[in-house]
Formats: structure tokens, sequence, C-alpha cells
């Protein structure tokens, strides 16, 4: 409350917003609200230990800034090679390739599995080296060297499409005597190992286009023209339009012109900022497109599970399908894990061992539920007694396996998995999203739904993948009615959310293999 009414009178975040900056200093004075309010929720405590609390997070530097921008966004992120570790971009810049590597020690070093090293002095008092510390380094250098390429290649692995080096140098593509005889890669930079790993003996004679391994690499090469331009002071926003310094707005005739694109691109801007209307009042909460759907296939069930909140018909079936005697495995089980392999594998592993991984993590979840799960007979009971539980757990696991296992081999098998698969490796454009919620606004409420998968092609077309794990029979043809108004419903609210350039909805029914558009 302190900070609330301190930022009140003095309006120190709308001075902050101002700033080039202004909307990350912003999201920094809120997430010190945040701060705040959490350390007055732990307990009673005086400003004095607020101000140490605060002060500790300065010193540690452990505490990051303020996200202004989600995964997804239109933008340009910032990242240390660390924090990018595990993500993956359409595009990655990674400058300042030219900067050497640390070569200095200082004169006592030390290494866990080689020991100390240290130089010695005279009796003039000058250091010397001595064989112990040569040893002890070359150790440390060693490692240094694997560390800079294990950086290297996490970095420029984060790239999904393309890939942009950038670096500064005197003189590149003189090899240093003796380079091929050496055991490891030479080079005071990253740039120049990559200079010497594409062969690059002289650059100034080097075309645009540099086939290398059978891989076409565009190389711009610099003659110091940015150095130049920096030299030459550019002319300011206020200095062009003085309105600006009068907080007057600046006439269109004298704004430069725009092309065509240009023009588009603002206009798109635009309709996404524009936000949808809408007369739900914000107390209203989303409704499942599940909901939905058993609303338009029965009122009555819709009113029974809704509003009675009685168990849905499908819980009463798993609750049956977990009897010892029961040869089948809970639809919603099945239906979870054939998901989650969906969403997880991308082709980095055997898909078989990815299976398994999620059979005895999702099956574990269901222990209880299994524990407590109906017999059918008075055999049955007495099997149950002699079997232990660990063989109850492996039998039920080795059933949702086989129960799984064809429709999981169905999906990896498909032409739509390998368009995926070669998405998410970078050999086709295009984008692939999986499990992502989306919010349908509409007069009368708000729809939730979430998707299987959402394919981004290259012609800016969002391709919808709703998987279905269904044992279907003869009524596909009702199956994919009833299913009519969720893709209707999906197609809708990625339309309304991303304005795509056109919209695919497409129903994949795992068991037997059959797409329907």
């Amino acid at each position: 409350e302190l900070l609330q009414e301190i930022l009140a009178l003095t309006q120190f975040d709308a001075i902050q917003a101002t700033a080039f900056d202004g909307h990350q200093r912003v999201a920094n004075i809120r997430k010190l609200i945040e701060l705040a309010r959490g350390f007055e929720a732990s307990g009673p405590h005086a400003l004095s230990d607020f101000t140490a609390f605060v002060q500790q997070f300065a010193e540690m530097a452990e505490e990051s800034e303020a996200q202004v921008t989600t995964e997804t966004a239109d933008a340009v992120r910032l990242m240390t090679v660390h924090k990018a570790k595990g993500l993956e971009f359409p595009v990655v810049i990674i400058p300042d390739l030219g900067r050497p590597f640390r070569r200095d020690a200082p004169p006592l070093i030390f290494d866990r599995a080689a020991g100390i090293g240290m130089k010695v002095p005279d009796h003039r008092g000058r250091l010397h080296e001595t064989w112990s510390r040569r040893r002890v380094l070359e150790v440390l250098q060693l490692r240094e060297y694997f560390e800079h390429q294990r950086v290297l290649f996490v970095a420029m692995t984060r790239a999904r499409d393309y890939l942009i080096l950038s670096g500064a140098a005197e003189q590149l593509g003189v090899r240093e005597k003796g380079a091929e005889a050496a055991p490891f890669l030479l080079g005071a930079s990253w740039l120049e190992w990559i200079v010497r790993v594409l062969g690059l003996s002289d650059v100034e004679t080097l075309p645009e286009e540099y086939e290398w391994n059978g891989v076409k690499i565009r190389i711009a090469l610099g003659r110091g023209e940015a150095r130049e331009r920096e030299a030459i002071a550019s002319e300011t926003l206020i200095a062009r339009y003085p309105q600006l310094e009068r907080g007057e707005p600046i006439s269109p005739s004298l704004l430069p012109p725009l092309s065509e694109s240009q023009r588009e691109a603002i206009e798109r801007v635009r309709r996404r900022l524009a936000p949808p209307p809408m007369d739900v009042s914000a107390s209203v909460s989303p409704i499942a497109v599940t909901r939905v759907l058993a609303l338009h296939r029965c009122p009555l069930q819709f009113y029974f599970e809704s509003v009675l909140n009685l168990p849905a018909w499908d819980e009463v079936e798993d609750a049956m399908a977990l009897s010892e005697e029961a040869t089948r495995v809970p639809s919603t089980l099945r239906g979870r894990i054939v998901h989650r392999f969906c969403e997880e594998y991308d082709g980095s592993e055997p898909w078989a061992v990815v299976l398994d991984r999620l059979v005895e993590e999702m099956v574990v979840g269901e222990s209880d539920v299994l524990r407590g799960a109906p017999v059918g007979t008075a055999q049955a009971a007495e099997r149950q007694v002699e079997a232990s539980w660990d063989e109850r757990v492996r039998a039920y696991r080795e059933r949702v396996l086989r129960d799984v296992r064809p429709l999981v081999e169905t999906y990896v098998r498909s032409d739509l998995y390998r368009m995926i698969e070669a998405i998410l490796w970078g050999e086709k454009p295009g984008r692939v999203e999986s499990e992502r919620e989306v919010l349908y606004r509409t007069a009368w409420g708000i729809v939730r739904g979430r998707l299987d998968k959402v394919i981004w092609t290259e012609e800016g077309t969002a391709w919808i993948i709703d998987f279905k794990t269904n044992r279907v029979g003869e009524d596909l043809g009702a199956l994919v009615e009833e299913y009519a108004l969720q893709m209707q419903i999906y197609a809708l609210a990625v339309q309304q959310a991303w304005r795509p350039r056109a919209v695919r909805a497409e129903l994949y029914f795992l068991d037997p293999d059959v797409r329907v558009p």
C-alpha cells in the first residue's frame, strides 16, 4: 500500500513510461509491487526488512526483469546463451563472434584433477613459470576449449529456420603455421573457428553464396562501413520534427511515403490491436467447448452434468473398465496418453521409448483408482489377494500399453506426422503448436477450447488438427456430424485471435486411421 501511495502521489510510473524502454520499466515497477505484496503476506515486517529484502535481490542479481512479451509475440528477444538453452526460434542472430577467448591466467591456478600450479619468484621477486603450472594450465585450457565448443553448439542450434552469424576481425582466412597438424581446432575466437571449419582461405575472393558440405551459406563482408556510419551523427526525430517536443501531432504530409506492403503491415497491426466487440460482463466464466457439445447433443444430459453436477457417463464407464475382469482401458486414460504423446513426440528418440515412459507415468497416476477398483467374481477376489500390488500395476500397465500402441503407431506412420516432423526439424517451412488454448468470444459468453495441433503453413494458413481416440465403427458419419460444431468453434476462435489468411480444420480418427476435413 505504501508503494502504491507513493506511485499515486509522484506519478513515477507515468514518468518512466516516457523513456525509450518505458514498457519494460513500468513492468518492472509492477513486478516490484507484486514482490512487496508477497513479502507482506509472509508475516509482519518492518520497512527496513523490506529494503534489506530488495537490496539482497539487487546484490545477488537473481531476479529477472518482468516479462513484457510472450513466447509467440512478434518481437525480438535479447538473451544469453544460457537463458536460451532448451528454446527454439525461427531466426537466431549470434553477434560478436570475433570476441577473443580469454587467454590470461593468474599466477596461482587450481584444477580438481590436475592439482595446484603456481609461478615461483626468484631472488629478485620476479615470477617464473613452473612445470606444474603449465600442466594445470593445459588442463584448464582444454576444458575451456570444450566449453566454448559446447556454448557455440547450444547457441547455433537454437535456430529453427535461419541462423545469422556476425562478427568482426582484423584478418581472416590466414592459417597459422602447423594448424593442419594440430589435434584441436586452432583459433582465438568463435569467428576464427567458423572460418577454419568452412575452409575459407581467402575471404577477399569469396562469392556471395558459398557451398560447404552441400549447405549453401550466404556471406556478406563488411569493409568498415558500419564504423564509418557510426561516426556520422544521425539526425534525431526531435530535430526532424520539432512538433514532437511541443507535443503536437505530425502532419501526414511531412512523413515519408509508405509502400503498399508497409501500409498492409500497419493495417494488420491495427486489426490485431483492436479488441473484438463484446457484450459479455467480465464476471462471466468461460465455458468449455465440450460442454457446448454436450448441450448440443442432449440438453437433458447437459443439465444433469453441468447444473446438477451428476457424474458424467464416461466417468461411470471408466470405473467399470477398472474392474479386474475388464479387458478394456478407460477411454479418458487412453485419450490422455495419446494426446500427451502427440504433444511431446518430435522424433528425437524412438517412439516406443516415449510411449513406455508416458504409460508408466500416467498409470502410476491412476494407482489410487486402481487400488479401489471393483472385483467382478470370487475367483478374481482370490487372485487379487494372491497377487501383489506391483504385479497388479504391472499387468494394468501392460494392458494400457497394448491398448494405446496401435493408435500411436498409426500416428507416427501417418503422412501428417511426417509433415509435422519435417517442420519441427527445419526441413520444411512452417510452425507447429501443440495443446494451444484458445478463447472464442461471442455475444452470449466465452467458449474455451484446446487445439491438439495447429500447423502454420508458409502461406499463412492455420491448419487445425483434432485427434480422436474413439473406437469408430459404422457410425463414422454420425461422429463427424457430432464434432462438426467443435471444429467450427475452433476455426472461428483461430480466425478471431490470429486472423490468418485461411483456416483449415481436420478431424483425425486414429482408429481406424481416417482423416476428415
